[in-house]
């Protein structure tokens, strides 16, 4: 249980974030501006969470490369393409399974929340 409390403190967090968020913006609480609200946070999650797991496959290591010896190849060009590190190996695994996470969980609350409001 130890594990999961930051995940669990962090997702009532983010519940309660959502709340505050939907009673500034719509001075009143309605179930479907809420459930859009958690949209928005869940699928910017998602996204970023994508993105990195596309990063850490390297997908983007050669096109790096290549602008790295484009640019270095100028005149007066202070680029050493052997020193610097490629975009997969700067990406931490943690947090690619802290955005992925976090956006599973908060869509699958927006998916009860969507049940429950047309039931």
């Amino acid at each position: 249980m130890q594990k999961y409390y930051k995940h669990i403190v962090l997702f009532i967090f983010h519940v309660l974030a959502c709340l505050t968020i939907t009673m500034i913006i719509h001075q009143k609480m309605m179930l479907i501006t809420l459930i859009n609200t958690i949209f928005y946070l869940a699928i910017t999650y998602l996204i970023n969470g994508l993105y990195l797991y596309v990063v850490s496959k390297r997908f983007f290591d050669i096109t790096a490369k290549s602008f790295r010896k484009i640019f270095s190849s100028h005149k007066g060009s202070v680029l050493v393409t052997d020193e610097q590190r490629l975009p997969s190996e700067q990406i931490n695994n943690k947090s690619i399974y802290f955005f992925l996470l976090h956006g599973i969980i908060l869509n699958f609350f927006m998916l009860i929340l969507l049940i429950f409001h047309y039931l």
